[in-house]
């Protein structure tokens, strides 16, 4: 029982999404932050920013193109994922 209130708030904190923010004309970058520290899920947090694009660009109609994703996980602090997309016409090579 102990063990279940002191993870609780862990549980509570979740992650912080940034959104979609636009860079440029084509650029986009979306980041993910946990309030979990060491007991964050990052393989998940990459998963979720990358479906996130994917179902940006689909909602605009265009393709994406992956231009960097970048983790950073502090010994001391919150991890976070970056992604950071372009988006194409669907018809573009």
């Amino acid at each position: 029982m102990k063990t279940l209130l002191l993870l609780l708030p862990l549980l509570l904190v979740g992650c912080r999404s940034s959104g979609v923010l636009q860079m440029s004309a084509d650029t986009y970058l979306i980041t993910k932050r946990s309030g979990a520290g060491m007991f964050a899920n990052v393989p998940g947090m990459k998963a979720e920013v990358i479906q996130q694009a994917n179902a940006y660009a689909a909602g605009k109609q265009m393709k994406l193109e992956p231009i960097d994703l970048t983790e950073s996980t502090p010994t001391h602090g919150f991890p976070s994922v970056t992604y950071q997309f372009r988006l194409v016409a669907t018809n573009a090579p």
